[in-house]
C-alpha cells in the first residue's frame, strides 16, 4: 500500500515511478523478470492502481514455476533495492514522461 490517494500530485509521481519500474523492455522489472524467462508475463494488476482508497504498487508474473516463486521475490526486492540506490537514467525519464504528454 502507497497511502491515500489525496494529493493528485503524489498519485501522478506514484504512477510515472509505477510507469519506470515496469512499462517497456528498458525497464527494470521487464529486463529482470520478463527477459530472464521467468514468467510468460506481468500478472493482472501489476502496476500503480489508484482505484481505492489506498493506492498500491504490486508486481507479479503469469506461469511461474513453482521452484522459481522465491526466486520471483528476491528478484523484486533486489530490483526495488538497485533502482533506490541507482534512480532511472534522464532518458528514460523523458521517454516516460513524453509518454504522459
Amino acid at each position: 500500500l502507497l497511502g491515500p490517494i489525496t494529493d493528485p500530485y503524489e498519485s501522478l509521481v506514484q504512477s510515472i515511478i509505477s510507469k519506470l519500474l515496469i512499462d517497456g523492455p528498458a525497464s527494470p522489472f521487464y529486463q529482470a523478470l520478463l527477459d530472464a524467462n521467468i514468467g510468460a508475463d506481468y500478472s493482472p494488476g501489476t502496476g500503480y492502481d489508484n482505484s481505492t482508497k489506498e493506492s498500491s504498487f504490486s508486481v507479479g508474473l503469469q506461469s511461474v514455476a513453482k521452484e522459481d516463486v522465491d526466486r520471483v521475490r528476491e528478484i523484486v526486492w533486489s530490483t526495488l533495492e538497485k533502482v533506490s540506490e541507482e534512480g532511472f537514467s534522464e532518458k528514460r525519464i523523458k521517454a516516460v514522461l513524453h509518454q504522459i504528454e
